[in-house]
């Protein structure tokens, strides 16, 4: 059988990527607004990533959301909540937590969430309220990665319940992805999203929401990454993401980068810290200090130009 040369190979994820930016351009043209399941699973939660426009499909992070492959190279395992704001009495909060498989090239993570929207309720043909109407989603999902060598492949599969009033749905998906570096600097990305079975409540049965995205994540230096993804949701425009990461000191960041929507564009900034936490060993005449877990603490702002601004808050330890 013959090997593929380095050349050819770069040649061929080359060929394979700009492949799937054309698949990404075409199914755009069949999107249509507002036919699909489970729009909440677009919110994301990671302001580490959200910080920088939400540019991250080809870059490795602790972050699965974006592209399954992107945990492949993670080291250690770490967890941590985050919580969005998102528009009035909309909320989406989560745990999540990632680890590598010991004595394995294979890295694995879980993700739990939950959307909510509040100050729904009921009211009579006379304009009276009678009840509350809760309306809220729930999934987890579940991922793995492996690195080889030059190229990283991810799986994620998820279960989805969503719950209107007294009607719920259930619903299963997958997302897949790989990310392939061409240097140590350079590297590109693809993800598929949310590839499953349609979502019914009540007598109405859609496709969930979903989409496709690429990118490239460029390190020109130890401290300075520079990310750019194009995003092309099944049911609306094409989304497009810049942003970059310096590590000004060590172990803290500050982050900027700049989206757009359709017609809705704004920018992002964010920051976050890393710092050892302690705690007391006994020894048999005292108790000593010795450093414990990295806390990590990460925000992001996101504006745009037709709704209010978007403020995501993270906390979690790398163990």
């Amino acid at each position: 059988m013959r090997i593929m040369k380095k050349e050819e190979r770069d040649k061929f994820f080359s060929f394979l990527f700009f492949s799937l930016l054309f698949t990404l351009h075409s199914s755009l043209i069949a999107g249509d607004v507002g036919t699909t399941a489970a729009q909440y699973l677009k919110i994301s939660l990671n302001p580490k990533i959200e910080g920088m426009g939400g540019a991250a499909c080809a870059d490795f992070t602790d972050d699965a959301f974006y592209n399954p492959a992107s945990i492949a190279k993670t080291d250690i395992a770490s967890s941590r909540m985050g919580y969005v704001s998102w528009f009035e009495n909309m909320s989406k909060m989560n745990v999540f937590a990632v680890s590598p498989l010991r004595r394995s090239n294979i890295k694995l993570s879980a993700n739990l969430s939950y959307f909510d929207i509040g100050g729904l309720s009921f009211y009579d043909d006379n304009g009276n309220m009678t009840g509350d109407f809760k309306r809220n989603s729930v999934d987890l999902a579940l991922s793995a990665a492996a690195n080889m060598g030059k190229l990283s492949l991810g799986l994620t599969v998820k279960g989805i319940n969503e719950k209107y009033s007294s009607d719920t749905g259930k619903a299963f998906a997958a997302d897949v992805g790989f990310i392939f570096e061409f240097t140590r600097s350079v590297s590109i990305g693809a993800s598929m999203q949310n590839v499953g079975s349609k979502l019914k409540i009540g007598e109405v049965e859609k496709e969930l929401t979903g989409g496709t995205k690429a990118g490239i994540s460029i390190r020109p230096s130890k401290t300075v990454k520079i990310n750019v993804d194009a995003d092309t949701p099944n049911d609306s425009d094409t989304r497009q993401h810049f942003g970059a990461q310096w590590e000004f000191s060590k172990d803290y960041y500050l982050r900027g980068g700049w989206q757009k929507f359709g017609d809705v564009s704004g920018g992002t900034f964010g920051f976050g810290m890393k710092t050892p936490t302690s705690s007391w060993e006994k020894t048999s005449t005292s108790l000593t200090s010795v450093k414990g877990n990295l806390l990590v603490v990460d925000y992001s702002y996101q504006s745009n130009s037709e709704f209010d601004a978007i403020h995501r808050f993270s906390i979690g330890f790398e163990f």
